[in-house]
């Protein structure tokens, strides 16, 4: 018309600035986060590289691989080569890069909540619960990182590690840090979650709190051969949750435990 101009911009879109400047949407940011990290985006319904879906899905590419399972090609191609150890689980076939982009997507993500909390608007409290998770996550992310590609702590730990980034400003082009960097790294992020997560109380299962921080906390110590560490932040997450399973809820099998509540369960999802 003469006096207005028709535009393809969606009416219901919501800038970067503002989604970034205050804790609700800084929240919004954070659950998609989540959805990367425990799903794994946009691929969790793809059968092909279901062993890649988020952390559910590592633990079918860690775990299940072996020469003592039998695996169909009725199953997509991914779990397959994970199950068998096949060499599409290297670069030869690119699926090496399945882990690595997720996990980078995820840090980015955190990354950019972090560095947007100094200036947000909303309740101090609030921030601090999100930076708390913010922080968990993109040291869990790291964590992964180096395990699917580099060799264990007490023999790698002068060897090149992967790059870190801890701020959404950093260079495009950045080297790549020791395996013992990256670990410090891990650990001041997770110690820094946890006392920002002490009095976090989450609504969902799904979401990290404290526990959850000392338990991964108590994982990555035991990597690095830190045993009083470990057996400190496994206790303390252990507190809360030394309630055992029942026989019912053993035999009604594991699909039921997040809406049955029960009392083992530290850290799930749906």
């Amino acid at each position: 018309s003469c006096n207005d101009q028709l535009t393809t911009e969606d009416a219901q879109k919501v800038s970067e600035e503002t989604v970034l400047s205050n804790t609700t949407g800084l929240n919004m940011v954070l659950n998609s986060a989540y959805y990367w990290l425990l799903l794994g985006g946009s691929s969790y319904y793809d059968q092909v590289s279901a062993n890649y879906s988020g952390l559910p899905g590592f633990a079918l590419h860690y775990d299940v691989g072996g020469p003592d399972i039998l695996c169909t090609n009725n199953y997509g191609g991914a779990p397959e080569a994970s199950y068998k150890y096949l060499s599409s689980r290297t670069m030869s076939t690119g699926d090496a890069s399945y882990i690595w982009g997720k996990m980078y997507k995820i840090i980015n993500q955190a990354n950019i909540i972090i560095d947007a909390l100094n200036t947000a608007t909303g309740e101090d409290d609030v921030k601090k619960e999100i930076k708390g998770q913010a922080l968990a996550m993109r040291a869990i992310s790291y964590f992964h990182l180096l395990i699917n590609y580099q060799q264990t702590y007490a023999i790698a730990k002068d060897k090149r590690g992967v790059i870190l980034r801890t701020s959404a400003s950093d260079e495009a082009e950045k080297g790549f840090s020791t395996v013992q960097v990256c670990y410090d790294q891990i650990v001041a992020d997770l110690e820094e979650a946890k006392l920002n997560l002490q009095d976090f109380q989450r609504d969902e299962k799904w979401q990290i709190d404290a526990d959850v921080v000392s338990g991964i906390l108590a994982r990555v110590y035991q990597v690095m051969g830190n045993w009083n560490g470990a057996l400190t932040e496994a206790s303390t997450a252990y507190q809360n949750y030394s309630t055992l399973m029942s026989k019912e809820e053993w035999y009604s099998g594991f699909d039921d435990l997040m809406a049955n509540n029960c009392a083992e369960l530290m850290w799930g999802v749906k």
